[in-house]
């Protein structure tokens, strides 16, 4: 599977390098928009051309830590889009 031509594996250094790629490509008014890409067990990637690029923590449940499943990456589910 690809995703903007690169191999994909849902590694941190592809859904940086991807949302680098997006930005490229001319987000929001005069490019100065926000790429956000929620990536399951990783949480979600947030990169802008001004701040290069921060995680946030997919949400966990006390009881579901243990078998590393994830609640929801965003604890928003799609209101987050």
């Amino acid at each position: 599977m690809k995703l903007l031509s690169l191999p994909f594996q849902l590694t941190r250094s592809n859904i940086e390098q991807a949302g680098r790629m997006f930005l490229e490509y001319g987000v929001g008014m005069d490019g100065q928009g926000a790429v956000i890409i929620r990536s399951g067990q990783l949480g979600a990637f947030v990169i802008t051309r001004r701040r290069c690029g921060a995680w946030v923590d997919a949400y966990w449940t006390k009881s579901e830590a243990d078998t590393q499943h994830v609640v929801d990456v965003t604890g928003m589910s799609f209101t987050f889009c």
